[in-house]
């Protein structure tokens, strides 16, 4: 994705004749690779676009094209540490408010960036007209921008300010918590005992450690030191690094060398935050990468424990359809045919969604399973009944339930025997009448001990049509927050009664995703349309 900026200066907002279009636009210069890491997450997202504005005016934007940004779901102001506002980033596309949040701690995170870079331009600048030192300074600075390990940091401060300051020896020593110390020194080493008293003594001290005179070394390992100018460092607000020069060719440290250490040791706590700051940024897309892999792969498995084929029934047709609301869910359909042709199905819907309804659901429809072909007169009752009794302590420490809908079909027989667990919608269509609701026989499953219902039947004559669906069809909500309800169900069920099996469950899940359009799916959403064939 490429970046196209129209102007870059070396400026900054102090600059009275340079506008903040022109700040930003530098700062994506300056930074491209990190705004096509962020513009890349949010593109992976979902989003139209992402990309910054000033005063209602485009920037840039990732994708780069000409568009209308006057209107986008989300947006955050980049505010600088002086408190004035830089710009804003947006968002178009996404409206969801957890990532309202993510957006702030990115605009923060440009902000920082902005402030960074500002501090950076005006200290350099400052420091060419006092010294031709600052060349090489500048240099640093500025190659700095595109180290992102902090070991990198370090090591390279202290390779560039030993020769900058014509000293024997240059040290920066950074302890931060949770964090093998990094020790980087250039020049002539210094032996551990004195790099430790010269850390303790440097932190020790609010301002600075100054050693012209050996008498005035505050340990006796540092005697041997004829100078030292040392800078206590806070990263994040905790002491926790010391940038230093030992042994200082020019003779005495003075006050400007002082002064351009510790600008030195402030830019080099501000690359430091910047690069904590970009770790945690890359270890959150890393989770987030791992986490949506981790669903997809939860889904797939999922997905694969539904049955992958039809089953043959001379006089049956047979659809299924499942969409989990999230990557994983708790609906579930299974079919199977049993000895002497009878035909097994169910479909049930844990209670809530996500991991722990999908745990609930993998164990319940293997529990069915197992029950329905291992029981040697199985009928919907028994099969439920042994469930309950497998699983009642189970779903009853996670306050959850199932309702669920179990049938055994007779293809000889044409009969029907079935257990409604306080399941719906489940319709029933007679060839030339109208659908109507079946009503439940029982409660759902797990929420008793004992799972209280009664077998019923129904005698499936040719044309006749069974549906179970899940409420995620009926319960579908537009964007006026109307319901598709169970009157637009029948209605539909009536009018597609005359087709396949197959195409009435193509129909009724694609007339719920029209009624849905632009809205979240909010509930899994799971179909098995049976017909009794019209011509036997």
């Amino acid at each position: 994705m490429g970046l196209q900026p129209a102007c870059f200066g070396r400026f900054w907002e102090h600059c009275k004749d340079v506008n903040t279009t022109m700040v930003l636009q530098q700062l994506v210069f300056s930074y491209s690779e990190d705004f096509n890491n962020l513009a890349n997450w949010w593109l992976s997202e979902g989003a139209g676009r992402f990309g910054i504005r000033d005063a209602g005016r485009c920037v840039v934007s990732w994708p780069d094209d000409e568009g209308d940004t006057a209107l986008s779901d989300i947006s955050e102001p980049i505010i600088h540490r002086n408190g004035s506002q830089l710009g804003e980033l947006f968002v178009t596309q996404l409206s969801d408010p957890a990532l309202q949040e993510k957006l702030k701690t990115d605009a923060d995170f440009v902000a920082r960036l902005a402030s960074l870079d500002g501090e950076l331009d005006l200290l350099a600048q400052e420091l060419v007209e006092s010294q031709d030192q600052l060349v090489a300074l500048y240099g640093l600075m500025h190659s700095a921008h595109h180290l992102v390990s902090i070991d990198e940091i370090v090591n390279r401060l202290t390779e560039v300010i030993e020769p900058l300051f014509e000293a024997r020896t240059a040290f920066m020593v950074l302890q931060l918590p949770e964090r093998p110390s990094i020790v980087a020194q250039s020049g002539e080493s210094l032996a551990h005992d004195v790099l430790s008293d010269l850390v303790f003594s440097t932190l020790e001290r609010t301002d600075y450690l100054l050693i012209n005179d050996r008498a005035n070394s505050p340990a006796e390992s540092l005697d041997q030191l004829e100078t030292v100018l040392a800078i206590p460092m806070s990263i994040r607000g905790e002491k926790s690094a010391v940038l230093g020069l030992v042994n200082n060719t020019a003779g005495p440290f003075q006050s400007p060398t002082i002064k351009l250490l510790r600008a030195i040791s402030d830019f080099a706590v501000s690359r430091i935050e910047s690069a904590l700051m970009y770790e945690a940024h890359l270890q959150q897309m890393k989770q987030q990468t791992r986490l949506q892999t981790e669903m997809e792969l939860a889904h797939d498995v999922q997905m694969s424990l539904m049955p992958q084929t039809l089953p043959q029934i001379s006089n049956l047709e047979i659809a299924t359809f499942a969409q989990p609301a999230l990557s994983v869910g708790g609906d579930f359909y299974d079919y199977f045919i049993h000895d002497n042709d009878i035909f097994y199905f169910t479909l049930g819907d844990i209670s809530g969604k996500g991991m722990s309804a999908a745990l609930l659901m993998a164990m319940t429809r293997t529990t069915m399973r197992n029950t329905a072909r291992l029981l040697n007169e199985p009928s919907p009752k028994a099969i439920l009944d042994h469930v309950t009794d497998s699983l009642y302590d189970d779903f009853t420490e996670v306050g959850m339930f199932c309702t669920i809908f179990t049938g055994l079909y007779d293809a000889t027989s044409g009969k029907l025997a079935y257990v409604n667990g306080g399941h719906s919608p489940v319709i029933f269509r007679r060839a030339g009448g109208h659908a109507h609701l079946i009503d439940a026989t029982g409660p759902p499953l797990c929420v008793l001990p004992q799972h209280l219902a009664y077998e019923d039947q129904l005698h499936l004559a040719p044309g006749d049509l069974l549906i179970v669906a899940t409420d995620g069809f009926n319960e579908a909500r537009n964007g006026a927050g109307e319901m598709f309800d169970y009157e637009r169900l029948l209605d539909l069920v009536d009018a597609l009664a005359d087709q396949s099996a197959q195409n009435i469950a193509d129909r009724l899940v694609t007339a719920v995703a029209q009624f849905s359009e632009g809205q979240p799916q909010d509930d899994d959403q799971t179909i098995i349309v049976i017909k009794r064939n019209e011509h036997e």
